[in-house]
């Protein structure tokens, strides 16, 4: 981004209130040099990466979803879960007066953040996400450090 007073990035975090932060340009080296360093003092995480640290859970719920005409319907829905990286997402499927739907839920408390897919797009959104996982994981595509000023 850029103002009167130059260039910058700005980093935004958005939880129970918004944090952002401020960087000129010029600033983004520094911040990229202390970032090496310390990635090149801690020890690889092999939780992170590691399959079998990949928990799956499923259950149904009943769900009760009202309508505006005062009539409600009673759903027993599927959630399906999965815990990883100290992170829980859930999948839920649906249905409203608009129509059937996935909701994927990744529930950090006391945050929750949520989508909605309509139902009739997930095989438009399994499509790209193969094609993402065909693309390779970004990380493995990552030079050290030291490859890169050898």
């Amino acid at each position: 981004m850029e103002n009167a007073k130059g260039r910058y990035l700005k980093i935004c975090q958005v939880s129970a209130r918004r944090i952002n932060m401020i960087l000129p340009i010029q600033g983004l080296a520094f911040l990229r040099e202390g970032l090496h360093m310390l990635l090149e003092k801690t020890p690889p995480d092999t939780s992170i990466t590691d399959p079998a640290s990949v928990q799956r859970l499923t259950r149904t719920v009943e769900r009760v979803t009202p309508f505006d005409d005062g009539t409600a319907v009673t759903l027993n829905v599927v959630q399906r879960e999965i815990r990883t990286m100290g992170k829980r997402v859930v999948f839920e499927s649906g249905a409203n007066r608009r129509g059937s739907y996935i909701k994927i839920s990744e529930n950090n408390y006391p945050q929750r953040t949520s989508i909605i897919l309509p139902h009739f797009a997930l095989p438009h959104i399994i499509e790209l996400l193969q094609e993402a996982m065909q693309d390779g994981d970004p990380a493995e595509q990552l030079e050290p450090a030291n490859a890169a000023h050898a």
